[in-house]
């Protein structure tokens, strides 16, 4: 399997989505911090727009993308009957292109905390490097958890690389759209899993408490323990029914 996994992961080092990923890493906490200088805020803002826009919009996104392209690599490249012949099971080649994507995303999601402490003292406003590692390492893994579901989509259309892309996409912003705007579409009633990792980590979030932030503690609050099993339960699934789709699929 760790082998397995090497592969993998250098296959997608020889690819374009590499660069595409070091770029993103670097432009999007670049872009928050110019608007944080514009707009005279400090480090636990700029984390925060890094975590909404980088967490929970571009790294799903760059996941389901890592994800497509390692699967497009088996079937352009018409390899997939060579691994399974070497005695190679389906649902092993899968978990390990899922965790291979798992693995550079959060990859991102390091690079962003990276880029975003320089960015910390260039706001300004007191740095906590390591809260700052935690919210966004937490946020990161509930946001994978909750976008998970997009999995299925995603080998239901394999074999349409473009469909694949647009439609996981698609699902992504929707997901984003109630994140970010949770509380004008009413998304304290609607339990998505998107909404639930929002709400289980927005306290993480808070890397330099102060009293007006209670108000938005109080309002958002999940039950953290229900709130992670949820989340815990909806990847399992989700990649269980993968697995089915895939292992029954034509190779």
């Amino acid at each position: 399997m760790v082998k397995l996994l090497q592969n993998e992961l250098k296959k997608f080092k020889n690819q374009r989505m590499t660069r595409v990923l070091v770029l993103l890493a670097a432009i999007m906490p670049i872009a928050d911090t110019f608007l944080c200088l514009k707009q005279h805020l400090v480090y636990k803002n700029l984390n925060g727009l890094n975590i909404l826009f980088g967490n929970f919009l571009v790294m799903p996104c760059l996941f389901i993308m890592s994800l497509v392209a390692l699967l497009q690599t088996e079937e352009q490249n018409d390899t997939l009957k060579n691994i399974l012949l070497s005695g190679v099971s389906k649902w092993k080649i899968l978990l390990v292109k899922i965790s291979a994507a798992f693995i550079i995303a959060f990859v991102f999601v390091i690079l962003v905390w990276g880029v975003g402490i320089i960015g910390g003292f260039l706001t300004g406003g007191t740095v906590y490097p390591m809260k700052g590692f935690i919210s966004m390492a937490i946020s990161g893994i509930a946001v994978l958890f909750a976008s998970s579901p997009i999995l299925v989509a995603v080998f239901i259309f394999k074999k349409n690389f473009l469909l694949s892309l647009i439609i996981s996409n698609c699902l992504l912003i929707i997901n984003f759209l109630f994140t970010w705007q949770l509380t004008m579409l009413n998304g304290l009633n609607i339990y998505m899993p998107i909404c639930i990792a929002y709400r289980v980590t927005y306290p993480y979030q808070i890397i330099e408490y102060s009293q007006n932030l209670q108000y938005g503690i109080d309002a958002l609050y999940f039950a953290e323990l229900t709130g992670w099993a949820i989340l815990i339960f909806i990847m399992v699934l989700s990649i269980g029914m993968s697995l089915f789709i895939y292992e029954y699929q034509e190779v």
